[in-house]
């Protein structure tokens, strides 16, 4: 990981919430919440991108490839929504797939973690393979 950065979408205070009940969380999430973050994600990004010294991040690279995505549908999939737990569940799947293949495929130099919580909050992680064509040591 080599930036870390939070940001808190002005107004949102309702849009996304949770409280511990006797049966779990409940969480209520705001119909308008996909647009709120759409509408604030990018200046996000750039802001944590910006600050490692990558000024024009490939956006395309990082976001439009669904296979990217597959341990975090996997991980959902299997255990629901674990609010701020996930993450580490997401990281461990990933860790899991590695081994399960036999041989490494070419890995990409950026990676970007999220996470999305009450106020709203984006929980905004950029990571960088320091060995990003499968030179991976064990």
């Amino acid at each position: 990981m080599v930036a870390a950065s939070q940001t808190t979408i002005p107004g949102t205070e309702n849009a996304l919430g949770m409280q511990a009940t006797s049966s779990g969380i409940d969480f209520h999430i705001s119909i308008q919440l996909p647009t709120l973050i759409r509408d604030n994600i990018q200046e996000s990004l750039l802001h944590s991108f910006c600050s490692v010294g990558n000024t024009d991040p490939k956006w395309n690279d990082l976001f439009w490839a669904p296979w990217k995505l597959a341990a975090s549908r996997q991980v959902l999939r299997e255990y629901g929504n674990m609010s701020g737990a996930t993450i580490a569940f997401v990281l461990d799947e990933l860790r899991q797939c590695r081994e399960k293949e036999k041989q490494e495929p070419e890995q990409p130099e950026w990676g970007v973690m999220l996470a999305f919580g009450p106020g709203i909050t984006i929980e905004t992680m950029i990571l960088r393979n320091p060995l990003p064509h499968g030179l991976m040591e064990n």
